[in-house]
């Protein structure tokens, strides 16, 4: 028998992860604004930086008339989209579709340490000019029926925080008088993305990928998946040069070794075992082997696509009729999985 039984997951994950956002903006529809934690942190992003883009974060202290304007504003965002997609090469922007994309594969998880461990405020207007981006983040408390989930709102806009400053007047019975005014500071009405759990709900594409420096982060992970292949014996020097290339920027691929990173089945010792004898021996794949069990990375694109499924442990026999399956999606598993 099996050690691991796995649940195959694609479009239907994607719902699942759908249906649990809008839950959240369900019940936060349903909460009075008393019983949420409303927080607002100030972001600089500088978008020259290859590696470090978030340059600094503050907390702005918010009353509660304004965290009654931002909930609306992320229940509008998150009402206004009714369909999901993996975030892919191809995708075509749409205002029906959210796309999803798991943290992993991005700079985000640094983002919320930066966040957990934010020890400065803003205490002056002037300082707000320095920032071009906002992160709302809600909490919905625990209670007897739900865990306690928290979602955070990411607000880019660009260039600075601009002020309004523009004088006005109001009629009072007789003339128009100036009325006093203070600096504004523009509350948008859109999200650039959601955060909740370990996934990305992405409305502006661009925005997510300036902000999260995504295509350079899937190149490191690149580099460190394959050198951490190479130092586990699953390929060779000359393998891993073979597979860089083969790889080169396509960024579907880039995911799927990044994923292979985030797995890590490489690792577990009797991997390579089992691998060999679930392909060479028993015909479940095409990889070759050499002398000495490491895989042969050749210098075909389906050949390394199908390698990097192998290595996520996505190839799979269905329950009911026995077919062989490649996953293009997450596994759930059922039953936990083998330490070995």
């Amino acid at each position: 028998m099996r050690n691991n039984t796995y649940k195959i997951i694609g479009d239907e994950d994607l719902q699942k992860k759908l249906l649990q956002l809008k839950s959240f903006g369900q019940q936060l529809s349903e909460s009075d604004i008393e019983e949420l934690s409303v927080e607002m942190f100030l972001v600089n992003i500088d978008t020259k930086k290859r590696k470090e883009r978030i340059k600094e974060i503050k907390k702005l202290g918010i009353a509660q008339n304004l965290q009654e304007e931002l909930r609306k504003n992320i229940l509008k965002a998150i009402d206004s989209r009714s369909e999901i997609s993996a975030l892919l090469d191809t995708n075509i922007e749409s205002n029906e579709h959210f796309y999803y994309e798991q943290q992993f594969s991005t700079d985000f998880e640094q983002v919320e340490k930066k966040i957990n461990s934010c020890s400065s405020s803003i205490t002056k207007s002037k300082d707000i000019h320095n920032f071009n981006a906002y992160i709302v983040r809600i909490t919905i408390g625990r209670t007897s029926e739900r865990e306690e989930i928290t979602l955070s709102a990411v607000t880019y806009f660009a260039s600075g925080w601009k002020v309004s400053c523009i004088p006005s007047f109001c009629w009072d019975d007789t003339e128009a008088n100036i009325k006093p005014y203070k600096p504004e500071f523009k509350i948008y009405n859109y999200v650039s993305f959601f955060s909740m759990e370990d996934g990305l709900f992405i409305s502006n594409i661009n925005h997510f990928q300036t902000i999260m420096n995504y295509e350079e982060r899937l190149k490191e992970k690149k580099i460190e998946t394959a050198n951490a292949l190479e130092e586990h014996n699953i390929i060779s020097e000359d393998g891993k040069e073979t597979l860089l290339n083969i790889i080169g920027n396509d960024k579907t691929m880039m995911k799927q070794l990044a994923s292979t990173q985030r797995l890590s089945h490489y690792k577990k010792a009797t991997f390579s075992e089992r691998l060999y004898q679930k392909i060479h021996l028993e015909g479940f794949g095409q990889l070759e082997f050499d002398d000495n069990n490491v895989i042969v990375v050749k210098n075909d694109k389906a050949y390394v696509k199908e390698m990097l499924t192998l290595l996520q442990d996505k190839r799979v026999i269905t329950l009911i009729f026995e077919n062989l399956a490649d996953v293009d999606g997450n596994l759930s598993q059922l039953i936990p999985e083998s330490t070995s």
